[in-house]
């Protein structure tokens, strides 16, 4: 049977080192000159369809080249003014999320020196029920970082969305203690070495020359309910939003099969505006306030953006207990919406089975409905 790995791995990065290039394993040092090329297409194709001008896309990929690193580094490092659309870009990838990271350094000291910074991903969660291996990556659209780390750590690995802030805090942090080289974003360009020709893997980009035996990478697992509407639809939708009340209903069908309740903030209180079908009837829903001020799961949310933990049932939702479909205790996840800085709508969700994809679902059709709502505010001032 073929695998990925019965002929030369193709990776998308390489190291080489002035002073032996068959040591490509290890990073020689500090200062070590290494050459490293880790760019996306498909995550530069995205970047230019948010709206990048092509030429500044085509800046920052000559400039990852030089420079040996990846386009997410650079773009963050060299072009801030396309930080943002990098962010829309990878959101838009629909990939499952986390919002901080930890990394298993008894894992990151088995895999080759260099290789995580170089693809912005760390390992952070072993499966107790099987022998998955969660990854976390910041360029989640490079396929090559699901088979790199399923290769070394010979173990399948679902890719998990993680910011370009966390990864790097957590690189740092493993910097300090003296796994990683310092300052690899700096190290100097040195042309590759010509292969040799009797060097069976002279072509082959060099992480480690020892791969005993084939090994058949597995896919990343899909994770969550199977939602009733693509990831690039529901965006859409809130992007083509001509009301408040269209924003509010393109968030529900976004997060549908899980039952969703959108709360206006108000100074006193948080009001429902929309919510799921399967929690009442829109009319009955808009009925129903909760006060602010004691200290409930959406003083938390509009206090801090997001709470998430069990769903504690709020005395003015009394008579939703039991509609949202899911046993006591549950874990629910409440989301801010924030215009102009400022927390608008919350979004109320439960009844999600995996946390990681419903989360991030949520925060990125968040930060689109509050996009989308100042965008509505603005071309009403101009009327």
């Amino acid at each position: 049977m073929s695998s990925v790995w019965s002929e030369k791995p193709r990776s998308s990065f390489s190291f080489t080192s002035d002073r032996d290039a068959g040591a490509g394993k290890d990073c020689a040092g500090p200062g070590c000159p290494l050459k490293c090329q880790s760019l996306s297409a498909e995550l530069a194709r995205r970047l230019i369809h948010s709206g990048a001008a092509p030429a500044r896309v085509e800046a920052a990929l000559f400039a990852a080249v030089n420079r040996g690193v990846s386009l997410t580094q650079t773009v963050n490092d060299l072009y801030p003014e396309l930080v943002e659309l990098l962010e829309r870009a990878l959101d838009r990838a629909d990939f499952p999320a986390v919002h901080s990271v930890r990394p298993l350094t008894d894992l990151v000291r088995s895999l080759p020196h260099g290789m995580c910074e170089r693809l912005l991903a760390l390992p952070i969660h072993r499966d107790p029920h099987g022998d998955r291996i969660d990854v976390a990556s910041v360029d989640v659209l490079d396929g090559h970082v699901a088979s790199e780390f399923s290769f070394h750590l010979r173990a399948p690995v679902r890719i998990l969305r993680a910011s370009f802030t966390e990864l790097s805090s957590a690189l740092r942090g493993l910097q300090e203690t003296g796994i990683f080289l310092p300052e690899l974003s700096d190290a100097d360009i040195v042309e590759p070495p010509e292969p040799d020709p009797d060097d069976d893997f002279g072509a082959e980009p060099v992480l480690s020359l020892g791969r005993p035996k084939p090994f058949l990478a597995v896919a990343p697992e899909l994770a969550g309910p199977p939602w009733a509407m693509e990831f690039e639809a529901a965006i859409a939708a809130l992007d083509s939003a001509e009301s408040p009340e269209q924003v509010v209903a393109s968030m529900c069908e976004g997060l549908r099969p899980v039952r969703a309740l959108v709360f206006a903030v108000r100074n006193t209180a948080f009001e429902v505006r929309a919510g799921s079908p399967a929690l009442g009837h829109a009319a009955e829903l808009r009925t129903l306030r909760v006060p602010s001020g004691n200290g409930s799961l959406l003083d938390a949310t509009a206090r801090v953006g997001f709470y998430f933990g069990p769903l504690a049932q709020l005395a003015a939702l009394t008579e939703l207990e039991g509609r949202w479909g899911v046993p006591p205790g549950s874990d629910c996840y409440a989301r801010a919406v924030n215009v102009s800085e400022r927390p608008s709508l919350i979004v109320l969700m439960a009844g999600f089975s995996e946390s990681t994809e419903a989360t991030r679902r949520a925060d990125v059709l968040a930060r689109n409905a509050g996009n989308a709502l100042e965008r509505i505010v603005r071309a009403r001032k101009k009327v």
